[in-house]
């Protein structure tokens, strides 16, 4: 269903542009001494630094990665605000936040690779600010913590993409309707530095099935920053299937264009629209068959059955699933230490071999299983399956076996109402 996918102009890829903000202590404006801590840099090259006269903003060249990244450097203003708050702080941390007055703002424009991109940034950050008391992401306005920046930028894995871009969620009553319940506007921010739109869902989205369209726009977005593109307005792009094996086939159209298909009122129509709102950013519909994908005949994406979406299989790229098999054998160790902890649980997504009926040629030909861990060393994993298996016939719940610790792509540590997980180990440390 659908061409090949390409982004061609219908994504203006704007600046990436992270705050780091020292303690107060360390407001240094000497840039020679500011960059001094470079000649120590072991992961990336520093091609050149180039100075302007004029605004007395510096460029740094850094090769990263076969790639040469210009990043420019420059002195900016910063207000706290709890509001930005999405990791977890301590109470000394928000305390330097809230003195804080400035902050220095790295800018650069990323590659399709916008992972690999924000992964140098930190490191980068990390190495010439020692004393991070945090990061601000102005393309998503979020306030990352010092913590999560340090442990992402010592890791050899990428960051996930969901921490490059936010979904935000504009809640209302539609005054026009007799009767009306509140309902959801869901959209994201960050998108645009990524060369990508910003996604969005408007309508009537009760709080009922909330989660169920937030979470569809979760998906699309950590696949298209994997993936490092989006067919054009009105492809098809499948995504999933929904609990009943149907397909979900979705398409997009800029927001302009999108509106047309909505009453005059809806939450997030043209009243709605001031400028963070206005630029590179498409609505999300539905294909309900391939028929009306051939013909695209889309519908409105709150025309699908929400009883069929409870359950959905969601699609991650080879990339991701790569992705995060590394990163959760790379910090294993923060696995093994958390169940130390008392009251500590965990699960762990194990990769088994499919039966040879479900066997494909282009295919990975294993199928990602979640246990109920038991017993964790450093080579192997004992648990007890926690969810039946779609292509492995002889496997059921509630079966317990031993596997090395090499097949496991993705783990949860539960400690204290708290979930950890690779993306986040930096969380053990405020526990």
């Amino acid at each position: 269903m659908g061409s090949e996918k390409s982004t061609k102009n219908y994504s203006r890829r704007s600046m990436g542009e992270l705050l780091a903000i020292p303690h107060k202590d360390d407001n240094t404006e000497d840039w020679d001494a500011f960059f001094e801590p470079l000649a120590n840099a072991s992961e990336f090259d520093v091609i050149d630094i180039r100075h302007d006269n004029i605004s007395c903003s510096p460029t740094l060249y850094i090769k990263f990665k076969k790639e040469v990244y210009p990043i420019n450097i420059t002195w900016y203003e910063y207000s706290f605000n709890e509001d930005n708050i999405q990791q977890g702080f301590s109470t000394e941390n928000i305390t330097a936040l809230q003195q804080a007055t400035s902050g220095i703002k790295f800018s650069m424009l990323y590659t399709t690779d916008a992972q690999t991109s924000i992964h140098l940034l930190l490191k980068v950050i990390c190495l010439l600010i020692p004393k991070l008391i945090g990061v601000y992401n102005c393309n998503t306005y979020t306030l990352l913590s010092p913590l999560w920046a340090k442990s992402a930028a010592a890791a050899l894995t990428p960051p996930a993409p969901a921490y490059l871009y936010t979904i935000h969620s504009v809640c209302g009553d539609n005054k026009w309707l007799p009767f009306s319940t509140p309902n959801y506007w869901i959209h994201t921010h960050g998108l645009n530095c990524c060369g990508l739109p910003d996604l969005e869902i408007i309508g009537e989205i009760s709080p009922k099935y909330y989660d169920i369209y937030s979470n569809l726009v979760y998906h699309l977005a950590n696949y298209i920053i994997s993936d490092g593109s989006l067919p054009a307005p009105k492809e098809g792009f499948h995504i999933g299937w929904t609990d009943n094996k149907r397909p979900i086939v979705i398409t997009w159209l800029p927001w302009q264009e999108g509106l047309k298909n909505y009453k005059k009122h809806v939450l997030g129509g043209i009243e709605a629209r001031d400028e963070s709102h206005c630029q590179n950013t498409g609505i999300i519909f539905l294909y309900n068959s391939e028929k009306d994908c051939a013909k695209q005949k889309y519908s409105l994406i709150t025309s699908i059955k929400e009883s069929v979406m409870e359950n959905p299989i969601l699609f991650f790229t080879a990339k991701e699933t790569k992705r995060l098999k590394a990163m959760a054998y790379e910090q294993i160790s923060y696995l093994r230490e958390g169940l130390q902890k008392e009251g500590s649980s965990a699960i762990a997504k194990i990769s088994l071999t499919v039966d040879d009926e479900f066997k494909k040629e282009d295919s990975s030909n294993v199928e990602h299983i979640w246990f109920d861990i038991e017993n964790i060393t450093s080579d192997s994993i004992t648990g007890t399956l926690i969810q039946e298996p779609y292509y492995i016939k002889d496997m059921h719940t509630g079966i317990t076996g031993t596997y090395s610790t090499r097949l496991i792509t993705d783990w949860k540590l539960y400690i204290n109402e708290q979930i950890v997980t690779p993306d986040n180990i930096y969380l053990l440390e405020l526990l």
